[in-house]
């Protein structure tokens, strides 16, 4: 019982000094987010973009790279390529977030993807059946499957 009361002080303790900074308040639904130098890239599920925040200067309005992008989810980068799911529309697309524009499409006609990760020229998506990957590099992706439920 000595023991309990001791390690339960002790996390109470180190819990008490834990310190959360919100870097910024304002979004929108938030979903899925990224790092890549000094900024952090913020999937906003209920405005259908993806905000840029500057790190140097959190309290700068976030800049939108990709508007009407429905429901991104989650996000990886490749190069100057920002990859990114979208629930809603069914697809995998890409902007250069170097010089945001319109995105493109990757990979369409998917049912409902989510997580993404980025491996050398693979990416890998998941969704309801399983996981599944494509070649980046390719200007027709094929999505083959690693796993299925």
């Amino acid at each position: 019982m000595k023991k309990l009361v001791t390690l339960t002080l002790i996390l109470l303790t180190v819990c008490s000094y834990a310190q959360i900074d919100t870097i910024y308040s304002k979004l929108s639904g938030p979903l899925g987010i990224v790092h890549n130098n000094n900024n952090i890239y913020v999937a906003e599920a209920y405005q259908d973009q993806i905000s840029k925040i500057d790190l140097n200067n959190p309290t700068d309005t976030p800049l939108v790279i990709a508007s009407g992008v429905g429901t991104p989810n989650f996000m990886d980068i490749s190069g100057s390529y920002l990859y990114y799911t979208s629930y809603n529309s069914g697809k995998i697309s890409k902007v250069n977030f170097q010089s945001p524009s319109m995105s493109t499409t990757v990979l369409s006609g998917l049912q409902s993807p989510k997580d993404l990760l980025i491996v050398g020229n693979t990416l890998y998506y998941t969704d309801p059946y399983g996981i599944s990957k494509i070649d980046i590099t390719s200007s027709s992706p094929t999505p083959v499957a690693v796993l299925t439920g």
